[in-house]
């Protein structure tokens, strides 16, 4: 099986490092403004849509990050996406796991103890 995972790894990093204008499939169960209530992001969101990343931090115009990969890998606990995003001339990477027990959650790979739930719409 970890002989499967690999040629999928090299080819979405070639894609996230080389193919600029190659169309990346956002899932999407990822698509939507996530909130936590983790009292020390209170003010912070997450937004992923089928083409941008945006991590709201307070300011009225957070930036928007083009996302130019995406990799998945099943687990125990949900999901695992790593999404590849433009930062200026760099590649930047974000960790998230999703979880659908208990409704929809995100977990920030590198912030595992507390969940973000999607905003419902009004």
């Amino acid at each position: 099986m970890r002989h499967a995972i690999l040629p999928t790894l090299i080819v979405a990093l070639l894609c996230a490092v080389g193919c600029g204008d190659t169309a990346v499939v956002v899932p999407s169960e990822l698509h939507g403004t996530w909130h936590t209530d983790e009292p020390r992001y209170a003010h912070a969101f997450l937004s992923i849509d089928a083409t941008t990343v945006v991590f709201g931090t307070g300011e009225p115009q957070p930036p928007r990050y083009p996302i130019v990969g995406i990799e998945s890998e099943f687990g125990p606990s949900g999901t695992l996406y790593t999404i590849g995003y433009k930062t200026g001339e760099a590649v930047s990477r974000l960790g998230v796991i999703y979880e659908q027990r208990d409704g929809a959650a995100l977990r920030l790979r590198n912030q595992p103890s507390f969940s973000w739930r999607r905003q419902r719409s009004s």
